[in-house]
């Protein structure tokens, strides 16, 4: 069991280092979009990348939370057990 939360544990940090990349890489194409041609074309794209983004970051907080869950449960478990 500690195992699983460890390794866990360090998905879930892969995801927010991910997350972080994506979150820089949409704020440099928000701030060049005044310099594209066609506007509306890339503000779509941007929309579009901002909502994946928003919806990855919305999984990822689920996943800690369900983390959580199961640590507090373990924890709960070794103190019923005496350990």
């Amino acid at each position: 069991m500690g195992a699983a939360l460890v390794q866990a544990n360090r998905m879930l940090a892969s995801q927010r280092e991910t997350l972080k990349l994506m979150r820089d890489a949409l704020r440099v194409r928000a701030a060049l979009l005044g310099f594209h041609a066609d506007q509306s074309k890339e503000l779509r794209r941007l929309s579009s990348s901002a909502a994946d983004y928003y919806r990855a970051h919305g999984r990822y907080l689920k996943a800690v939370n369900r983390l959580a869950i199961r640590v507090d449960a373990a924890l709960i478990r070794l103190t019923d057990q005496g350990i």
